[in-house]
């Protein structure tokens, strides 16, 4: 849904404008960041029921390795953290 061929402006409009657009990044961050975490405790909850990185990363369309790299640690490492927090954390 793109925005092409516009040939007039309303420069009354553009501060409110800008207002929303800030809003809808912070709706779209937010949105990510809940999405992200719930991917990271899903691979989490893989990872401890005994899924293999090559099962998580063809799934996730990615190689083992990229997977591994970016959700890291192993099932005891995830349950350690889990037992000492008492929820999961999420690994960068």
């Amino acid at each position: 849904m793109g925005v092409t061929g516009i040939s007039h402006r309303q420069p009354s409009e553009v501060p409110d404008r800008l207002t929303r657009l800030t809003a809808a990044l912070e709706r779209y961050e937010s949105g990510l960041q809940a999405l992200n975490q719930e991917l990271a405790d899903e691979i989490l909850a893989c990872r401890l029921a005994g899924a293999t990185w090559s099962e998580i990363g063809e799934r996730l369309g990615m190689t083992k390795q990229g997977a591994q790299k970016r959700w890291g640690g192993s099932p005891r490492e995830a349950r350690a953290s889990v037992h000492r927090d008492g929820c999961s954390e999420r690994r960068s």
